[in-house]
């Protein structure tokens, strides 16, 4: 006669006092480290705690989720590995957050060359908050790009969205709709513009 087997109760995943829920798949063992480490992580916009007193271990080559319910803080967490928050005004890291044993926060990371090493590919469209110019151009000016970037921009392939190239340089520009800040932050090759609004 087969008796039923109790399986041990399952580890409850670190959660943060705004919800957010870390789930890490099967660690690996003890002996290796995590890729990313976060710990105690808050980070504020000016008063506002975003993500509070995070503490997680991203192991390498396993799948991480991160769950939650919307602002929560996932992308907030998300951004500060790679330091993306940076570009926020007001924007404060207490706590730790570490990209293989080095704190990325610290002041050995130069945030052009994390940003190398740790990659975002985001769901909906993230330009920077610059200038259309700056954000088509971002890419091979970070690189070292010693070539004209006023051409670069105007080359086909690089090309923003028709109806915004007469504001290239405006840091009030504002993308015209959803589909064209697509267009410009993961930019395929756009067919030539037939209108002359631009």
């Amino acid at each position: 006669m087969n008796m039923p087997v109790e399986s041990p109760p399952a580890e409850r995943p670190s959660v943060s006092p705004l919800g957010l829920d870390v789930r890490a798949g099967q660690g690996p063992t003890p002996a290796v480290e995590p890729v990313i480490r976060a710990e105690k992580l808050t980070i504020r916009y000016g008063d506002f705690a975003a993500v509070r007193n995070v503490s997680l271990d991203i192991p390498p080559r396993q799948v991480t989720a991160i769950i939650g319910p919307s602002g929560c803080g996932k992308n907030t967490l998300l951004r500060a590995m790679n330091r993306m928050n940076d570009f926020i005004p007001n924007m404060t890291v207490e706590g730790r957050l570490s990209y293989r044993g080095q704190d990325v926060y610290g002041p050995n990371w130069d945030p052009v060359e994390l940003r190398r090493r740790v990659g975002m590919v985001f769901q909906k469209p993230n330009p920077f908050p610059k200038s259309i110019f700056k954000n088509v151009t971002w890419g091979a000016a970070i690189n070292g790009y010693r070539g004209n970037l006023a051409e670069l921009a105007s080359n086909r392939s690089a090309a923003p969205p028709c109806g915004t190239r007469s504001r290239m340089n405006s840091t009030r520009a504002r993308w015209p709709s959803p589909g064209d800040s697509s267009s410009v932050c993961a930019s395929p090759a756009p067919p030539p513009c037939s209108r002359t609004c631009c």
